[in-house]
C-alpha cells in the first residue's frame, strides 16, 4: 500500500489576484496565472501526484468553473462562500476529507510551484517520526519585513508566530518566517479548526497561524521544519515576482 494514501491534501485557490491586477479583480483567478507556459498551481499538482497523495481537495471561489475547467476532473473541489481567511477555507473541505486520512497537507496554490517532492516527503515523515500534532515549514528570509516572524525559546521550540503588525524591534531582526504549509493530525485538525477566532491583527480574518499558538497551549507538539533553499518558497504577490518565478523556472527546466 502506498504510505501516502493516508494522507490528505487542501490547497487554498480562492484568491482573486488583484494585486497582480492594479488592485482590482484580476481576469482569471490568482491560481491559473502562468509561470513558464502553465498555471501556477499545476506544479504542486503534479509534484503531490508523484509522491503518491491521491486525496486532494482544491479549495476554489474566485471564478470557480474556470479553475475547474482548467485542471479538469481529476481532483475534488470546494467552493469557500466568502473569503474569510486561511484558517476558514479548509472547512469546506472537512465532509470530504475528515476521518478519511491521518494526516492534512495544507498548501497555498499561489506560492508552492517550487517545492521539491522530497521536501514535502520530509515533512511528512518528520510529523510521523515525531507524533506530531502540527508541523509546518519555515525558512530564513533575507527581507521579511511584510512577513510575520517564527519565535522560538532557549531550546529551539516554536512557541508561536508574531503577525507583523505587532512585533517588537527585537522580533523584528527574526528571519526565520512561516512559508504556510501546514501538516496536521487530522483528527485535532478538524476539532481545532472550529474553534478558531477572527485574527486580532489584519482584517480580522481566520487564520492557519493561530492553530500553533492553539496546539502550544494544550501541550500539544509542534514542530517547525526550516529548510535552507529560499528558491523553494517563492511568493507572488505582484507582476514583478511573476516575472522573478517566470525566470526561475526557466532555469530550473534548462538544468534538468
Amino acid at each position: 500500500m502506498n504510505s501516502n494514501s493516508k494522507v490528505g491534501a487542501i490547497i487554498l485557490a480562492a484568491g482573486k489576484g488583484t494585486r497582480l491586477n492594479k488592485g482590482e479583480p484580476s481576469p482569471i483567478p490568482k491560481v491559473l496565472y502562468k509561470i513558464y507556459g502553465r498555471p501556477m498551481i499545476s506544479y504542486i499538482l503534479d509534484t503531490l501526484g508523484k509522491i503518491g497523495i491521491e486525496n486532494i481537495v482544491i479549495v476554489v471561489g474566485y471564478k470557480a468553473d474556470l479553475v475547474k475547467k482548467t485542471l479538469g476532473d481529476g481532483y475534488t473541489y470546494v467552493i469557500q462562500e466568502e473569503q474569510k481567511g486561511t484558517g476558514n477555507a479548509p472547512l469546506y473541505a472537512e465532509k470530504i476529507l475528515a476521518g478519511k486520512v491521518d494526516t492534512v497537507l495544507i498548501l497555498q496554490g499561489d506560492d508552492s510551484a517550487f517545492y521539491k517532492p522530497e521536501t514535502i516527503l520530509n515533512l511528512i515523515n518528520l510529523h510521523n517520526r515525531k507524533k506530531a500534532t502540527l508541523t509546518f515549514l519555515t525558512i530564513d528570509h533575507p527581507f521579511p519585513d511584510e512577513l510575520g516572524r517564527i519565535v522560538r525559546d532557549k531550546k529551539g521550540n516554536v512557541q508561536g508566530i508574531i503577525e507583523k503588525e505587532i512585533l517588537t524591534e527585537k522580533q523584528k531582526k527574526i528571519r526565520e518566517i512561516n512559508a504556510g504549509f501546514y501538516c496536521f493530525n487530522d483528527r485535532w485538525f478538524w476539532q481545532s479548526l472550529s474553534k478558531l477566532k477572527p485574527s486580532k491583527v489584519g482584517d480580522g480574518e481566520y487564520i492557519l497561524p493561530d492553530l500553533i499558538g492553539m496546539a502550544n497551549s494544550e501541550g500539544k507538539k509542534v514542530i517547525a521544519y526550516k529548510i535552507d533553499d529560499l528558491n523553494q518558497w517563492v511568493g507572488i504577490n505582484n507582476i514583478e515576482q511573476l516575472e522573478h518565478a517566470n525566470k526561475l523556472m526557466r532555469t530550473r527546466s534548462v538544468s534538468k
